[in-house]
Parts: C-alpha cells; sequence; structure tokens
C-alpha cells in the first residue's frame, strides 16, 4: 500500500477521526480542532473530506471515511 502525501489539514482531519473511529463528528466539531483561532468556512471542511477520501482511496482504502448527510463524519473500524 503506497501511503499519500497528506496536506496538514488533511492530516489534523484523519488524526481527529483516527483517535476515536466510529464516532459520529459535526463539521463545527473538525473546526474547533483542527483550526485553532478563526476556522474556515463550513464547506472547506467537505473539501478537504473529499480531498482526503480521494486520497485514501487511490491508497487502497476504501469505505472507511464516511459522510453522514448533512454535517457529519465518521471513520469507520477497519475491523468491519
Amino acid at each position: 500500500m503506497t501511503i499519500p502525501n497528506l496536506t496538514l489539514k488533511e492530516f489534523s482531519l484523519i488524526d481527529c477521526l483516527a483517535r476515536t473511529p466510529g464516532r459520529v463528528f459535526e463539521r463545527s466539531h473538525l473546526i474547533d480542532k483542527c483550526y485553532p483561532g478563526d476556522g474556515p468556512l463550513d464547506r472547506t471542511i467537505d473539501s478537504h473530506m473529499c480531498n482526503l477520501r480521494s486520497k485514501l482511496e487511490t491508497a487502497g482504502v476504501s469505505c472507511m471515511l464516511v459522510t453522514i448527510r448533512g454535517v457529519r463524519y465518521r471513520l469507520e473500524n477497519s475491523d468491519g
């Protein structure tokens, strides 16, 4: 498996999600944790998540990053 080149923000997001797999995170929580100070617009998180999902799929890790319609994200536990 090839490890994808992640940006600092992508790494921060996956790190936050990976600390508690299966937990559902709202955009606002991810902004607070990954963007100290003035956070970006909510849709910026969506863009980073889209890029991150693409990079993970390219590396052979598909279906782990789950979008829950509306405002939430979750990292699936690899155990199923």
